[in-house]
Parts: structure tokens; C-alpha cells; sequence
């Protein structure tokens, strides 16, 4: 019973959090900036929006134009047990319209088939998503799956931790990151 109150809790912050930020951001005005042309006159110019306010119009109206299901699909990351893309992934995404997917050792065989998938993951979703791989080290190396790729062999994290080792620890997850790119 506690653990439902405290994910409830936690859900109406999060909802408050977001009524309050949308507030927020609705109630920004246009900045007017006053320049002196050469007969000293001030003019007003309105100045134009930076490419970060753009993204920000835009995702505010794709959000406006979301119906509640869409909104709760957002806040979801799914997995698949597929290799391929095909009408059961189709249908899974078009219908829950997730905000990411999550790959796994069952979806990962070769590279020219992890990077379709990934492909067409991406040309079929109307929302742009997050694309996620358990990529962790020692036994969870997905990437060593791919049959046609060689990889280094990562250790477990906690033998990483356990050196105490800032820069050898920056060092393999650059290592990690440049294989999953």
C-alpha cells in the first residue's frame, strides 16, 4: 500500500511540475529591442526567435496537439523481441507511441540488422524516440552479439568502480560509446 502512495505522490509532482512549467512558459512575452538609426529617431524591432525558442514552439504545439493516451505513451520504454521491423513492431509503436525503445541480446544479430532495425524504428514514428541498448560490460555486452562485428571486451562496472580510476573509467565509457555509435 505504501509503494502505490508513493508512485502516486510522485506522479501528481510530476504533473504539478509540468502545469506550473507550461504556466511559465505561456506567459513569456516578445522581446523589443530599441535601436537609434541615423536621425537619432528609437525604433522598435522585435527580435527574432533563437533556433532554441523555435524547437520550443514547436515541441509545445506537438505536445498541445497530443490526446491524453499519446501523452501517456510518451512517458514510456519499450523493448521488443524482434530482429526485424514488421507489423507487430508497426502496430506496437503506432499504438503506444513510446518515447524510446530499449534493444537487447534477442534483438541483435548483425550489424547491417541491428542498424535497419534501428532505421526503420526511426522513419515509422511520428515522435522522434529515444534508442537505447543494455550495453553494460562484463556479461552484459550486447554489441559481442553481432556476429560479424569484434568488439573490445568491457569489464563489470563494479571492477571498474572498485579501481577508483577517474580517468580510466572516462576512458572506457568513451570506448563503449564509440562502439554503440
Amino acid at each position: 500500500m505504501k509503494k502505490y502512495i508513493g508512485i502516486s505522490i510522485v506522479i501528481v509532482i510530476m504533473l504539478v511540475l509540468g502545469i506550473i512549467i507550461v504556466n511559465i512558459i505561456n506567459q513569456e512575452e516578445p522581446v523589443t529591442i530599441y535601436e537609434e538609426n541615423n536621425n537619432q529617431e528609437k525604433e522598435s524591432i522585435e527580435s527574432k526567435p533563437s533556433e532554441e525558442e523555435l524547437l520550443k514552439k514547436e515541441i509545445e504545439e506537438k505536445i498541445a496537439n497530443m490526446t491524453l493516451r499519446e501523452k501517456i505513451g510518451q512517458m514510456l520504454i519499450i523493448s521488443t523481441n524482434n530482429t526485424e521491423y514488421n507489423e507487430e513492431l508497426d502496430t506496437l509503436l503506432k499504438e503506444v507511441k513510446p518515447s524510446g525503445i530499449v534493444l537487447f541480446a534477442n534483438n541483435i544479430t548483425t550489424y547491417d540488422n541491428t542498424t535497419k532495425l534501428i532505421s526503420n524504428i526511426k522513419n515509422n514514428v511520428t515522435i522522434p524516440m529515444l534508442i537505447g541498448i543494455d550495453q553494460e560490460g562484463g556479461r552484459v555486452q550486447r554489441i559481442k552479439d553481432m556476429q560479424d562485428v569484434n568488439v573490445l571486451t568491457i569489464p563489470y562496472m563494479l571492477e571498474l568502480g572498485k579501481t577508483k580510476d577517474k580517468e580510466l573509467a572516462y576512458n572506457v565509457g568513451r570506448v563503449v560509446a564509440k562502439e554503440i555509435a
